[in-house]
């Protein structure tokens, strides 16, 4: 015989488990009704800010153009208990769409610029639970126009910030000035139209003339935004010394010995212009001050013409291989100040001597002080220059005491040395690089090197570049005329 089952308890689970269902759904219902009203509570903040935003917008338009860019945000407003934040904000745009404040435009560019405003609205809710409300919209400027002045250092790395610039109207006189970022630009914004003399005026900064005062005309066009570059950079310091070797002895492992020169030039920093510097008077030391740096280096010799570089006469690598010491980078930033370079002049090797068939007066007592000799720099390539040309050369003794011997290593040939009288008083035979003539002058004969060693009379040609180094003698012998030249009949040996 069976029981029925025990029905104990069963109605509380019913009841426990209808209970929950009705939560259940009461949750559910209660959720749709709290979204319902979070977004109404969202879409009534998203218009509230948009209307708030759209009066700022209306609020910016009311003021004049120039004041503009410097429009200040209103204070907070409350609405229904929640407090807004607006933000107004008005920046230069280009045709391009940047920002113009930000970037200098492409040099010689000439583009239409707006002043975009734009309103921000915040709130609790806008901005954090919803994205915040932002409207914008562009003015146009009167008529005006605006400038760029774009500062350029030696090299890109140097960009000359904080640099004043000033803009000065030619036909109204009106001067603005602005102070470059850090990019190295200047904006004048809203300026009159017309042209302008744009100044720079920044102590121990110049240009590549080089000048501390530097002036660029510039015009501004109605709606567009020009742009001009000027180079600007601090000066830099040099000082070059003037340096020759013994006669005969090859470079560069040498004593070296002060050599006295009126001028050092360069035509590599600023290349192909030639940069001179001068001497008042003659010296082994320039002090070089107040120079652009250049991003390429200022490779000195002596003289004031470019066929006077060993670049010219045939050693292309001299900067860079022989003589790197000749060679200074301009960096305002070196440690060592003034910077230094050396310039070597090459020595003349060179002794004049006569002889007689008599030995009469013997070759080693022959005093040649009545004689005088003169140098002239020939052309290379077509190409002359103006110094150099007819220059009268010392002759003097061999100086042991600092030279110790001389080239031939004969005490006996100490006498009649050649070496440059314009620049010093003392034995100074270097030269700037350079092929010459080389003339002697006896009473009114000369003699002179133009010409083949095997001509009839010969003409020895000098040449101290020749491996050898050898000593050349300048040996007028003979009394016959055709072993001279004379002064109307010499080309080039003057007069």
């Amino acid at each position: 015989m069976t029981h029925p089952r025990n029905q104990d308890g069963f109605a509380l689970i019913e009841v426990i488990v209808s209970a929950a269902v009705l939560a259940i759904i009461a949750l559910a219902v209660l959720s749709g009704i709290d979204g319902a009203t979070a977004s109404t509570a969202r879409e009534r903040a998203r218009a509230v800010a948009a209307s708030l935003a759209e009066q700022d917008q209306e609020r910016m338009r009311g003021y004049r153009f120039e004041e503009l860019s410097k429009i200040a945000s209103p204070a907070p407003v409350t609405i229904d208990g929640v407090q807004y934040t607006i933000t107004s904000k008005a920046e230069w745009v280009a045709d391009d769409g940047v920002v113009a404040d930000e970037t200098c435009g492409a040099a010689g560019a000439k583009q239409s610029e707006y002043l975009r405003i734009t309103s921000t609205v915040e709130s609790a809710m806008v901005g954090a639970r919803i994205p915040k409300v932002k409207m914008e919209s562009l003015v146009s400027p009167p008529v005006s126009g605006s400038l760029v002045v774009k500062l350029e250092g030696g090299v890109p790395a140097r960009i000359p910030a904080g640099i004043t610039v000033t803009a000065i109207a030619k036909t109204t006189g009106r001067t603005y000035t602005a102070v470059s970022n850090s990019q190295g630009c200047a904006v004048f914004r809203t300026i009159e139209t017309g042209d302008y003399t744009i100044r720079l005026n920044t102590p121990g900064w110049v240009d590549k003339k080089p000048a501390q005062l530097s002036e660029k005309t510039a015009t501004v066009n109605s709606a567009l935004m020009s742009v001009i570059t000027m180079p600007y950079d601090r000066a830099i310091n040099m000082r070059v010394s003037v340096k020759t070797l013994k006669p005969g002895v090859a470079f560069p492992n040498a004593t070296t010995y002060d050599s006295k020169t009126l001028s050092v030039a360069d035509t590599s920093a600023d290349s192909p212009n030639l940069k001179k510097f001068s001497l008042a008077s003659p010296g082994s030391t320039l002090d070089i001050t107040n120079q652009f740096p250049f991003g390429t280096g200022y490779s000195f010799f002596t003289g004031t013409c470019p066929i006077q570089s060993p670049v010219k006469t045939g050693d292309k690598d001299y900067f860079s291989l022989t003589n790197k010491n000749a060679v200074i980078l301009g960096d305002p930033d070196s440690p060592v100040k003034p910077q230094l370079a050396t310039v070597f002049q090459p020595a003349l090797n060179l002794r004049v001597r006569a002889s007689s068939t008599n030995a009469s007066p013997p070759t080693s007592t022959f005093d040649a002080t009545g004689m005088r000799v003169y140098v002239y720099l020939q052309p290379i390539n077509g190409e002359g220059c103006a110094e150099l040309q007819g220059t009268e050369l010392a002759i003097k003794n061999w100086p042991t005491t600092i030279w110790t011997t001389n080239p031939l290593n004969d005490t006996n040939r100490n006498r009649n040395w050649v070496f440059q009288a314009g620049t010093s008083t003392e034995f100074d035979p270097g030269l700037p690089f350079g092929t010459y003539e080389i003339c002697l002058r006896d009473g009114n004969k000369w003699w002179a090197t133009a010409g083949t060693t095997t001509g009839s009379p010969a003409n020895p040609h000098y040449d101290n570049t020749k491996t050898s180094r050898a000593t050349m003698e300048i040996p007028p012998s003979g009394t016959a005329t055709s072993a001279w030249k004379d002064s109307a009949a010499q080309a080039g040996c003057g007069t």
